[in-house]
């Protein structure tokens, strides 16, 4: 399992073409993409990534977790069940 983990601004989320073209490649595989807000952390197969560097949050994710103590447990926890 790979995770690239972004932050987001103003909901907007910066994915380098690169990134973008990796995740585009290994689509088919545990590829997913975190992004951290000030609440949640979002959790995105990779496939969505070119989507959110387009048009950020408006993204649905394919799960959240609420960004405190629990989240990042829950957040492995739910990449392992779904990998």
């Amino acid at each position: 399992m790979l995770a690239e983990l972004k932050t987001a601004k103003n909901r907007k989320v910066e994915i380098r073409p690169h990134q973008a073209s990796f995740f585009l490649a290994h689509a088919h595989g545990p590829v997913w993409l975190i992004v951290e807000t000030q609440d949640s952390i979002a959790a995105y197969k990779g496939r969505k990534a070119v989507d959110v560097a387009e048009h950020g949050l408006d993204v649905p994710p394919d799960f959240t977790v609420a960004n405190n103590g629990d989240g990042i447990g829950e957040l492995f926890l739910e990449l392992d069940a779904r990998s």
